[in-house]
Formats: structure tokens, sequence, C-alpha cells
């Protein structure tokens, strides 16, 4: 592991001693203004740090300045095949722009875009797909296809002395990825962007990219995260919040749930959501627990900050273990979320 040089994007900064930021990317065209501020108010509110449009066409460009005045988070324009939309995004203000060496070869055209990304102060995402190779006859030859298409678009940036630089190279295979990433941070210290793509719907997806990107967390590989997933743009953020907290790679709040059982008597499901939704973007270190009765109650869940269990109608709050008000389930519930408001 080396230590990355810091790379400003907006407002956050990447790379160095800074926290692994986390992005999500918009599923909808930037022309679309309410879905597009739907979105972002979904992302902001769930704690995401960085924001990706796709960039298309002329349309996706004009409405750049929108995006920008509609969200607190730096917008990264993603751009392929046409470098004149690569240029356009940086002088219509986008905070990044992300390019990928697989379908754009015009040296000259980079080269533009690197000499304007610089006189902008933005930073490029030199971003890999595997998806975007042709011709693979192995997992070998993936991966050296993968270095070549990075070391050459590198190599172009660094020719015209930029240096304001993230890598990335993604496939949907855990262990080509892991080996990918690997192969980055022994050769490069730009700031890596970590993520599977094509990972899929929200349990497999999440499942399978947590099995390939801890590896490189817990080896200090990643400064920041996409989980990508198909539906909601919030699973993408959540997915990849926990992951980091469960990697001691970020503070924040932990819910303890019990699975619940036949002796349960109240929906620990909705409250659990309702205090998920609420925590999202906090990263004060807390742990909250709800449980479903007396057995799974403050007992088992002594460790916590604070928490709650019920029986039926009834229900306790506690503090590490002890009790500290009984009530029915709805009072408990709102002392529980006024204890919350002060984490």
């Amino acid at each position: 592991m080396k230590i990355k040089k810091e790379t400003s994007i907006g407002n956050v900064i990447v790379g160095g001693g800074n926290p692994i930021s986390i992005q999500s990317m918009l599923s909808c065209h930037p022309a679309q203004k309410q879905i597009v501020s739907k979105q972002l108010r979904e992302l902001e509110e769930v704690g995401c740090d960085i924001v990706r449009i796709a960039v298309p066409d002329n349309e996706a460009v004009e409405s750049i300045p929108y995006v920008l005045k509609s969200t607190n988070m730096p917008v990264v324009a993603d751009i392929h095949f046409n470098a004149k939309l690569a240029l356009a995004s940086i002088k219509s203000g986008v905070h990044k722009l992300r390019m990928n060496p697989s379908n754009i070869k015009d040296k000259d055209a980079i080269g533009m875009v690197t000499k304007l990304a610089k006189q902008y102060s933005i930073p490029i995402r030199v971003g890999v797909n595997l998806g975007s190779i042709k011709n693979i006859q192995s997992e070998e030859d993936a991966l050296e296809k993968m270095k070549q298409l990075l070391k050459s678009e590198i190599d172009i940036l660094e020719q015209e002395d930029f240096t304001k630089i993230v890598l990335s190279a993604k496939c949907s295979k855990p262990k080509l990825n892991e080996r990918i990433n690997r192969w980055i941070d022994s050769n490069y210290n730009y700031p890596i962007h970590i993520g599977l793509t094509e990972a899929g719907s929200l349990l497999p997806g999440s499942i399978k990219t947590a099995i390939a990107l801890k590896p490189l967390l817990d080896d200090g590989i990643g400064n920041t995260i996409r989980v990508s997933l198909t539906g909601e743009l919030a699973n993408e953020v959540n997915a990849a919040r926990y992951l980091l907290q469960a990697s001691d790679k970020m503070n924040g709040v932990v819910i303890t749930s019990c699975p619940t059982c036949g002796r349960c008597k109240w929906d620990v499901k909705k409250y659990v959501s309702i205090v998920e939704k609420e925590t999202a973007s906090i990263r004060s270190s807390c742990t909250i627990a709800m449980m479903g009765c007396e057995v799974n109650g403050p007992g088992e869940a002594s460790e916590a900050d604070i928490g709650m269990a019920g029986s039926g109608g009834k229900a306790v709050l506690f503090c590490k273990g002890d009790i500290k008000r009984t009530g029915s389930t709805e009072e408990i519930f709102e002392l529980l979320m006024e204890e919350i408001k002060k984490i």
C-alpha cells in the first residue's frame, strides 16, 4: 500500500490521509430536471459525497449548470467516445472528468482535454472498464490489456505535466478486479477509485462487491468508492457506507437489530428502517440496538450506546445495558429518536 497524493474534487479531497469518499451516479439524463433534483436530494440525504452524471450529448452539457446549482456535491462528467463533450463539460463547470481510454483513442484529442483540465484545475479520472475491451482471450490477457490502456492514457496526461489524476480499473469478476487494483496501487501514486461493475441488484450485488473490495480495503487500497447496483441510488451509498464501516474505514452509526421470531410483538423492521434513514449521514461513532423482545433485550445488546427492546405494547429504553425508561413502544421510540438527534 502506498499513501496516495491528494487530489481535490470540488469540496472533497481524495488521497493522502483523507476519509474514503462515497460516490454514486444519476440514473437519468441530466436534462430530466425533476428527476435530477429528486435523485440528487436522495443521494445527499444518505450521505453521498460525490455524484457522477452521464454526458452523452450536447443536451447533457447544456444541463450541467442546472445540476451544479442543484447540489452541494461535486459533480463528475462521465465521458465516452467524444472528447468534444469533455471540453464542453469542463467549460460548463464540472468538478472532475471521467474518461474511458478504451473508447477515446485519439491522443491529440486527449491532449486537448488534458490542457483544458489543467487550465481549469480539475482532475481527470482514467477509468478502464473490462466491458469496453474487445477480443479478450483469458484472464491474463484481460489483465495485461487493462494495464496497457491505463499506462497509455497516464503517459499522455503526464506528458502534459498533468498530475490531478484519479485511477480506476473495474470489471465484474472479483479476483481480476482485485488483481488490477493491486497493480495500480503498486505502480502509481495517484488516488484510486474502487468498485465492481455490473454487480447486480441489491442483495447479490452488495455481497459480490463486498467480497471483491474488502481485501483491497483491508490493505488500505482505495480512496473513493462506488457500489454499482441495479435499483434505488440510495442503496449504492448505503451499501458502500456499511462496507466501509465493517472494514473500519468509516465512522458512523451501527445499528444492531434482532432477526425477529415468534416472540416478537412489535414491528422491528418498520422502526429500524426509520432509524436507518435518520442516521444515514451521521459520521460520529455510535451503536444503536433495536431488539424485538425481552430475550434479545438489554442483555444481548449491553454494549450498545443506546437502544430499545419491546414486548407487546411495552418497551424499554436502555444505555450500555442499563434500563433508563419504560413505556409504550411509541413513547420509547420517540425518546430513542430524541437521543439520536444528540449524536
